[in-house]
This record gives C-alpha cells, sequence and structure tokens, in this order.
C-alpha cells in the first residue's frame, strides 16, 4: 500500500498517511477491547446476583402445576406404524 501512496506523491506524505492510519486501527481495536471487557465484566457481575433454579434430578418425573405427574404421550412413528 505504502507504493501506491508513494505514487501519488512524495514519500513524506505516503509515511504521515499510513502512520496516521496505523494510529488509527491500532484506537479502534483498543476502543472495542475496552468496551468488551466492560460488558464481559458487568454480565459477570449481574450473573453474581442470578437465582439458582436447580436442575430435575434424573429418575424424578416432571409434575405439572396440579402436582400430578404427566400422562405418557405416543411419539409419532414409535408404535403401530408398521410401513
Amino acid at each position: 500500500m505504502r507504493n501506491e501512496v508513494a505514487a501519488l506523491s512524495d514519500p513524506a506524505f505516503a509515511d504521515r498517511v499510513i502512520g496516521g492510519l496505523e494510529a488509527a486501527l491500532a484506537s479502534a481495536i483498543s476502543d472495542v477491547f475496552t468496551v468488551a471487557f466492560f460488558l464481559g465484566l458487568t454480565a459477570f457481575v449481574v450473573v453474581l446476583f442470578l437465582k439458582e433454579i436447580p436442575l430435575r434430578k434424573r429418575g424424578q418425573p416432571v409434575q405439572n402445576q396440579a402436582g400430578e405427574p404427566p400422562r405418557a404421550v405416543a411419539q409419532p412413528g414409535s408404535a403401530g406404524g408398521g410401513d
């Protein structure tokens, strides 16, 4: 890229343009990582205050709101669908 810019004008101008582009890119990347760091830190702190909902234990049936175990529902293709 330096050669293309140098072809348009003198080499000192090309060096200033390339240096400016490098500084702009470095600044932009730094800003993105700074914002991402604080978003991640905020998310971590929020997670610390979330209420823990325990998972269902293995082998225990799920109960509906009335406290009754669910009825068995036939899965499609599981029984009686002989091809």
